[in-house]
């Protein structure tokens, strides 16, 4: 079966570098032509519920592309497969150390997000994204305990990332709305698997929150939040 590459479009290698390739391969059952195109969207997984989360490759792929690389495979059924990373090739001296400079700015990166999610798969997700792009998460499976939470940490939490719908009486909406009444510099994005209709009241108040729909990718997600914090 060919390889199949997911290097980004007219993806061209640098200008006299060229790319170093890392090669992982395994001797397993290999993977059936019909799944091959969808083993890199997030959350896709052909375990059972609770053995996996269909995010390891997707996650892998966003790294590799912040990196201007791709992955390709090559996987032959009842052999095994070879996964190929490709990141650029360069070549440098080492600088100098730079001298410390002030603390950076809040935002960007180094603020602190309040994650509400009862899904744990989804809310593992977007946490390593974000903290992998050096944001601190906190967080919450219900809006109760989002609640102790914002209790323990109100003043050092910049953005609250939260379901529309979640289980109990509190729904993301009406912890936006508590918490901002608290800290009205509050950032909040909202998240929905189901529409801007699922905001009820706080959509028609007009409150000028981001809204992200799921499912998201890492780089959706990532932008929202760097634009919230614009």
């Amino acid at each position: 079966m060919p390889a199949h590459d997911v290097r980004p479009p007219g993806k061209a290698p640098p200008s006299g570098g060229g790319y170093a390739c890392i090669s992982v391969s395994d001797t397993g059952s290999g993977i059936p032509k019909a799944i091959l195109p969808r083993i890199f969207e997030p959350f896709f997984t052909t375990k059972e519920e609770g053995r996996g989360t269909g995010l390891g490759l997707a996650t892998a792929q966003e790294i590799v592309r912040r990196h201007d690389g791709w992955i390709d495979v090559e996987t032959h059924e009842g052999v095994g497969s070879v996964f190929r990373i490709h990141l650029p090739a360069v070549r440098a001296e080492l600088a100098a150390a730079p001298a410390p400079g002030p603390p950076p700015a809040r935002g960007g990166g180094k603020a602190t997000v309040l994650l509400v999610e009862d899904e744990a798969n989804v809310r593992e997700f977007a946490a390593a994204v974000l903290q992998q792009d050096g944001y601190t998460v906190l967080q919450a499976k219900s809006g109760e305990n989002a609640r102790e939470v914002w209790r323990w940490h109100a003043a050092r939490i910049d953005l609250l990332l939260t379901d529309v719908v979640l289980p109990g009486e509190l729904s993301g909406p009406v912890l936006a709305r508590q918490f901002q009444a608290q800290r009205p510099a509050l950032k909040v994005i909202l998240t929905t698997g189901y529409g801007r209709d699922t905001l009820g009241e706080h959509a028609r108040e007009g409150n000028p929150h981001f809204v992200l729909n799921k499912p998201y990718t890492p780089r959706s997600l990532l932008r929202a939040v760097r634009e919230a914090f614009a």
